[in-house]
């Protein structure tokens, strides 16, 4: 019977592991390279390997231990529902808003995760009410580099905000209430900043 079960489990491990690979088909507003857009794992992998390289950075600022674990973890799984609910641009605020109330229905999470074992499926769980909720430390941090990724990634190809009528108060707008609270998010904000308008991506 053990065995059996053993069995159940490893296979509906497998079935998730292989459902989650449609991440890869979510696409992105920011652009990868010239010739497509950005998917949501690639998204998700940038928070990722950001919060991680930065988290001696926050544990400094914050003069606290940082669950680096968590934040890994928190980042790489922040945008699963997307594989239900698709992803918009942070700019159209009409779908945006839509997609936020969806991201916050635990209903279409709890599909999503339904097979997995109790254990790995409580721990999503947590993590994504942790994300959703945004009181922990770990939690802001994410949610600012989720955001920052994006920002990020305009920079490096080059894609920017001039030819879609964005200016730097428009992105403050958009970028300032997710990383207020820590000056190491900001300081990344600035240089992504000032790089760009070096580059002709951003107008003040």
């Amino acid at each position: 019977m053990k065995c059996m079960e053993k069995q159940n489990e490893w296979q509906n491990i497998y079935e998730f592991l292989k459902a989650i690979q449609s991440l890869k088909s979510v696409t992105r507003a920011t652009l990868a390279t010239e010739e497509r857009k950005e998917n949501s794992a690639e998204h998700s992998w940038s928070v990722a390997m950001i919060v991680w390289l930065l988290s001696y950075k926050f544990q400094e600022e914050f003069d606290q231990i940082i669950d680096i674990e968590k934040l890994i973890k928190m980042a790489l799984m922040h945008d699963l529902i997307e594989i239900q609910i698709g992803d918009t641009s942070v700019w159209d605020k009409e779908n945006r808003s839509k997609i936020e109330q969806q991201e916050q229905n635990k209903d279409i999470f709890l599909f999503l995760i339904a097979s997995l074992p109790l254990s790995l499926k409580e721990e999503l769980i947590e993590l994504k009410d942790e994300f959703e909720e945004a009181k922990t430390l770990e939690s802001k941090i994410v949610k600012g580099v989720d955001r920052l990724s994006a920002a990020l990634q305009r920079v490096v190809t080059k894609q920017g905000w001039v030819n879609e009528g964005h200016n730097e108060k428009d992105l403050d707008n958009v970028q300032l209430p997710k990383i207020d609270f820590s000056e190491v998010l900001k300081s990344l904000y600035n240089q992504i900043k000032q790089e760009s308008f070096q580059e002709d991506l951003l107008e003040k």
